[in-house]
């Protein structure tokens, strides 16, 4: 699966070409940003856009995903939610050689495909080739190992929209964010604090703005999610970030996969079995914070569930803007 993209002032954007000028597209209201006019001459009231020269852009590039499974590379038919959540991917080749010898079914017409385990997922080649003007920067590739993957698609989505949602552990009394490594917990923080170093982002980047620390499983006070939810009309439900931002021109996105919920409230369907509505944020009557415990870790902490339960929307805010502090990078 693959996307093509430019970067504006180091930030992604999707963008049209126009002549020799380019118009990059936003769901953010930014600066010197106007409404975006569609080709039908229609004025979107949630789409923004800017022209900008090639020249003022840091690059144009396609982005390719390839998957490596039983010595052969293929490219994935969706990265969605789903595949963290069932541990396994669905595949796509064209070659019906391949096929046979792999066991894909055939799909449509010169398309065959396979759903497969990570555990069976060797490797993750990223291939980032630079378009127009800036091909003469040549082809990057990253490889992204197997026991990285899943944490790679994590960010991955996280990038456009997810869930809030977020995994965090207990060190020496302080609340941090963490990643897990196969016999550590890689705690992460936005302050360049005692033994820590410069965050090393799942491609390899080095960040200057989070810095990191590898420490026991046994060295932690505690290990748990938090999941936010809100209350809408005397039901719960999931928020969703999108661009790094929850409360949007003071409107929220809600989330579910519980149909029953989505016929109640008149959510839409996204796909997947995903379902979401966009809500003045002045309809929540509630937030509710949920502590529970990691299925991985549950012999060693047997922490029992919480719920903190916040009903002033000042105070809704501001644990919403703490949760945005940390959005670490890929």
């Amino acid at each position: 699966m693959g996307k093509t993209y430019c970067i504006y002032k180091g930030k992604k954007y999707s963008y049209n070409i126009e002549g020799e000028m380019i118009r990059i597209i936003s769901d953010e209201d930014e600066e010197s940003f106007e409404n975006y006019i569609d080709l039908m001459g229609n004025v979107a009231e949630d789409l923004f856009s800017k022209l900008v020269s090639p020249d003022e852009l840091d690059i144009i590039c396609s982005e390719e995903h390839e998957f490596k499974y039983r010595g052969e590379y293929f490219i994935p038919r969706a990265i969605r939610q789903k595949v963290l959540k069932e541990n396994k991917i669905l595949l796509a080749t064209d070659s019906e050689k391949v096929a046979k010898e792999l066991d894909f079914i055939m799909a449509e017409q010169f398309v065959f495909e396979k759903e497969v385990s990570f555990e069976d997922i060797t490797e993750l080649l990223i291939t980032r080739k630079p378009l127009f003007e800036f091909e003469d920067r040549g082809i990057e590739k990253i490889i992204i190992p197997q026991n990285k993957i899943k944490r790679y698609i994590e960010k991955y989505l996280e990038e456009d929209a997810h869930e809030m949602i977020r995994r965090y552990c207990i060190y020496e009394g302080k609340k941090y964010y963490f990643e897990p490594l196969e016999e550590k917990i890689e705690i992460i923080s936005d302050n360049n604090e005692k033994d820590f170093k410069n965050y090393v982002t799942v491609t390899g980047k080095v960040s200057d703005d989070f810095f990191s620390k590898l420490v026991a499983v046994g060295e932690l006070d505690d290990i748990y999610l938090e999941r936010y939810e809100v209350k809408y009309k005397n039901r719960y439900v999931g928020l969703l970030v999108i661009n790094q931002e929850v409360i949007r021109k003071n409107k929220i996105v809600l989330y579910t996969q519980n149909e029953k919920v989505t016929k109640e409230l008149g959510l839409m369907d996204e796909g997947y079995h995903d379902f979401v509505k966009e809500v003045n944020f002045d309809d929540i009557k509630e937030l509710v914070i949920t502590r529970e415990p990691l299925e991985e870790y549950k012999e060693k902490f047997k922490n029992i569930d919480t719920k903190k339960v916040v009903k002033s929307k000042g105070e809704i805010k501001e644990y919403i803007r703490e949760y945005l502090k940390i959005e670490v990078p890929m």
